[in-house]
């Protein structure tokens, strides 16, 4: 600190050297006819570096010497120094009340001195020493004697008239240096001019508020950090115009009584402003995802900048001086520089619109220096310059930030919709793949398994399920040459491969195809087109692609009894085709992305793997075609497509030269995706009554037909091709297992897929009880969840094994034989107090309430119990014996028995009174039945 004090000293007494020696009698004469006197003059000073001395050294004559001519108001004035001014004065008339004050050098500050400590002595011709006033940015506002602006330093001044006395002004700054001292008296009744920087400080602390304010409702709606940082480093700011310079009214309405306060504060904003706009810099730019190691050095600059920061404010308010700030600020100025720099050359535009701010503030500031200290003259004040445009770039580069985070955020969300439509698209073909594998792979088994015990299997047999494999094989190599299609078309390998021919014959051989599909499906099939033969250029391989997908579609999508109509044009340039058909329609929502790669119609999805249309649609383009479609929900769907058949439509590489089209040459397999009805014998199905019953509801005709003989034998097998005939078949029969597909195809009416039926065969009294399997392709874990959600009992996978299905049905079969007997045992114990849980124990509940309420009621027989719960006489034996293992007429009898044993054993009656209690008219027969229940007669009970 001894080091600190001697350069304090040297700094201190650097200005006096540039003092001359005051002449003798230099009185300033104050006329009170003006209003405005300057005393500069007539003012000589006095530095005193060590501050020891005290007023009365000073107004002996003997310190004359010590004060020198003031010099002149350019110079400025360091800290912890006290300076004494020395006028002297006497008036012509008496002067009451006016203001010695001290303003600064010229057209910066003006009359706004920065000291913040001032005391006035008056010292008359005998010496008498006597107190004026103190002043001061630093006073009290109750301490001081002119009640003036917090900025001025000024007391209130009286002079009698005609008298001579020496004035003695002592100033100190604790806290920052001083400007030239200029002494001046003043009428207050003139005022004080207006200071420029009052409004430019309100004006900057105002732009900043509303732009603060701005950044913060961004906020509210753009959840990011860039804006929350930006709008705290605007806010502060907003307060640090408002204490930059004393002339500025927050002294005064804040802390009157504290001024000192202002400096912690200007510190605190000072400080606080840099280390948020560093971390707006941060979020503004990304810069963890531009570069970890620049964003690591920043994260330390930041914290080491906040201790430092800390650690000066503590200094200021020990010590009165920080000696951190000054070296902390210009080593910061340097790294922020060398950050800048650093980040100009990242790949980014809003690193360059934050080194820009950046620079517009640095670059402007300097020039304010330079101007407020007479350096240069750029005709403007550069400090407003410098932060509002700082400001203007910032928030040009928050508005291109939300653009940018608009379009991430659009290419976010079409990569996500990308990817569900690839997840959907992968689950489509795992399903088209697993279906074909399961019919391929589980003939294979069974005719391994038999060959290898030596067994033979009937001729037929094996040339049914042959011929399933070879379909199921072709349909796989369909879907992998329309995925290498895909692939082709996406890597440009496929080209046009024009050629002369009849297009119209094309299109009859593609569509003679479909006839023998049509007649299967009973399907009502129209081919139009014109009679005249008119030759054209065409890609037959592209066109028969093209022409079977649509076709396929038509026929997949129309029920039995629709139609399909097919219409073909042809002039000297275009061929034109329209397939319509019958079916349950698009959605017209659905209808923009039909041709969409991946995409498939959710009511439909079970059909086809999704890709048809996709590939119709690029295959067009390649021809530079046109395909439009139009639909109605359950009215069926048009498809129009439109091809140019001259040269002059295509390049000259894209016709084949002296290349022959033989229109009727065989059309490649197109009937893939509709099996082929069964031409052997079907298997037979065993009357036994013995044999459980088992429904299997499959759309895909082969396998379900490739169940069927895998459990026939063992049970009496229905099948149905759809949802909603398998919701009618299980309640007209009330099986004993169902078999379900998941994923079904909906082409007309309310159909539903396997998950939809088995929730509705759970919630219905009348099926609730049967087990079901659930077969699928789709293996994820979340759909196996769902499918066990809707309440399956099983989940089978596609490929399956014959002999596991087998297993699993046998365990379920095996499974409700124990329930059976627990409930069985519940009614036999206690027919009145079935605890209702699931949805058969409240069925069994409101059986046996049924059978209690009408339990005197000879005439109550199984009719009227099955009309009673809403049931078929057969449906309410299925569902008896397959809950209780009872027929709905041994329940009725059962429980009037065990109800009059209870009678009985209660003494309520002889047996004869007993036994009209209970339903029986005869007595005779009710004592034979009694006897055969319990093993003994009414009357030994």
């Amino acid at each position: 600190m001894n080091g600190l004090k001697i350069l304090m000293l040297l700094v201190g007494l650097l200005p006096s050297l540039t003092y001359a020696q005051v002449k003798e009698g230099a009185v300033y004469v104050v006329d009170t006819n003006r209003q405005v006197h300057d005393l500069a003059a007539n003012t000589t000073l006095f530095i005193d570096s060590l501050g020891t001395k005290t007023v009365d050294q000073l107004a002996d004559s003997q310190f004359d010497r010590l004060f020198q001519r003031f010099a002149g108001p350019q110079k400025t004035f360091s800290k912890k120094i006290n300076y004494w001014l020395r006028i002297p004065i006497k008036a012509s008339a008496p002067v009451q009340g006016w203001w010695l004050l001290i303003k600064t050098s010229p057209n910066i500050y003006g009359y706004y001195a920065q000291w913040e400590y001032m005391d006035v002595y008056s010292v008359d011709s005998i010496g008498k020493i006597s107190l004026v006033g103190v002043g001061g940015v630093l006073r009290p506002r109750s301490q001081k004697t002119a009640k003036v602006g917090a900025g001025l330093s000024a007391v209130q001044l009286s002079l009698p008239a005609a008298k001579t006395q020496t004035l003695l002004i002592r100033l100190r700054n604790d806290f920052s240096n001083g400007l030239s001292p200029l002494p001046e008296l003043r009428n207050p009744v003139v005022g004080i001019p207006a200071n420029p920087y009052v409004q430019l400080g309100y004006g900057l602390s105002a732009i900043a508020a509303i732009m603060s304010l701005l950044s913060f409702f961004f906020l509210i709606f753009i959840r990011e950090k860039s804006y929350l940082f930006f709008g705290i480093y605007l806010f502060l700011l907003s307060f640090h115009y408002l204490i930059i310079d004393p002339s500025l009214s927050f002294i005064n309405t804040f802390i009157p009584e504290h001024p000192q306060l202002v400096f912690y504060f200007f510190h605190l904003f000072t400080t606080s402003d840099v280390f948020f706009f560093l971390l707006f810099g941060r979020y503004f730019i990304n810069l963890p995802q531009l570069s970890t190691r620049v964003d690591l050095f920043l994260k330390w600059l930041i914290w080491i900048w906040g201790v430092v920061s800390v650690a000066e404010l503590v200094l200021m308010m020990v010590y009165r001086e920080g000696v951190l700030f000054p070296i902390g600020f210009s080593v910061l100025l340097i790294l922020i520089l060398g950050l800048l720099i650093r980040i100009a050359f990242f790949n980014s535009i809003l690193a360059r619109f934050y080194v820009a701010g950046a620079l517009w503030l640095l670059v402007f500031s300097v020039m304010g220096y330079w101007w407020e200290n007479g350096y240069i003259n750029p005709g403007f004040n550069p400090w407003p310059v410098a932060q509002v445009g700082q400001m203007i770039i910032y928030l040009i580069g928050l508005a291109y930030k939300i653009r940018l985070n608009e379009r991430a955020r659009a290419e976010a969300e079409r990569i996500k919709e990308i990817d569900a439509i690839k997840s959907r698209f992968f689950a489509n073909i795992s399903h088209e793949f697993r279906t074909p594998l399961t019919l391929i792979q589980g003939p294979l088994k069974k005719l391994e398994v038999t060959t290898k015990s030596g067994a033979t299997f009937p001729t037929d047999v094996v040339t049914r399920q042959l011929k399933t494999m070879r379909r199921n094989t072709d349909r796989l190599l369909e879907l992998v040459n329309q995925l290498l299609d895909l692939s082709k078309l996406d890597s440009g390998a496929m080209q046009l491969r024009m050629v002369r021919g009849d297009v119209i014959q094309l299109i009859k051989v593609i569509a003679g195809s479909f006839d023998s599909m049509a007649e299967r499906k009973r399907i009502h099939y129209y081919v139009t087109y014109p009679e005249t033969t008119m030759l054209g250029y065409l890609d037959r391989d592209k066109l028969e692609k093209i022409v079977t997908n649509l076709l396929s579609n038509a026929f997949k999508y129309t029920p039995e009894g629709g139609t399909v109509a097919v219409r073909a044009e042809i002039d000297e340039k275009r061929f034109r085709l329209s397939i319509e058909d019958s079916g349950p329609g698009i959605a017209q929502k659905e209808l923009e992305q039909i041709f969409d790669r991946f995409y498939r119609v959710e009511a439909v999805e079970s059909v086809g793997s999704g890709i048809g249309l996709a590939l119709v649609k690029e295959l067009m383009d390649l021809y530079r075609g046109q395909i439009s479609v139009s639909s109605e929900p359950g009215r069926g769907s048009r498809f129009k497509i439109s091809l140019a058949i001259d040269a002059a439509s295509f390049r000259p590489d894209e016709i084949m030269a002296d290349v022959a089209l033989n229109a009727n040459r065989d059309v490649a397999s197109i009937d893939l995706y509709d099996e082929e009805e069964s031409t052997g014998v079907a298997p037979t199905i065993p009357s036994t009554p013995n044999l459980p019953v088992a429904l299997i509801v499959e759309d895909n005709t082969d396998l379900r037909q490739f169940i069927a003989e895998s459990i026939a034998g063992h049970y009496v097998v229905l099948e149905e091709k759809s949802g909603t005939e398998g919701w009618e078949s299980a309640l007209s029969s009330i099986p004993d297992i169902i078999i379900s597909d998941v994923m079904m195809p909906v082409l007309a009416g309310p159909e539903m897929n396997g998950f939809q039926l088995t929730e509705k065969l759970k919630k219905d009294e009348r099926t609730s009880h049967i087990p079901v399997i659930l077969l699928t392709a789709k293996a994820g874990h979340q759909h196996k969840l769902e499918g066990l959600k809707t309440g399956a009992d099983d989940y089978l996978t596609k490929p399956f094994d014959a002999s596991e299905l087998l297993i699993r049905m046998e365990n379920l079969i095996a499974q409700r034989r124990l329930l059976r007997k627990k409930f069985a045992g519940q009614i036999v114990l206690k027919p009145s107090d079935i605890t209702a849980e699931s949805t058969d124990d409240r069925f069994l509940q409101k059986v046996m309430c049924t059978i209690e309420k009408h339990l005197a009621n000879e005439d109550f027989n199984v009719e009227k119990l099955a009309d009673s719960v809403a049931m078929s006489r057969s449906q309410l034996h299925r569902k008896l014996q397959a809950l209780v293992d009872k027929s709905p007429s041994d329940l009725l009898r059962q429980t009037r028995l065990f109800r009059a044993k209870e009678l009985l054993q209660k003494k309520a009656g002889v047996p004869s009174e007993v036994a009209h209690q209970v339903g029986f008219s005869s007595h005779t027969y009710f004592s034979r039945a009694f006897r055969d229940e319990f093993g003994m007669s009414p009357s030994e009970v």
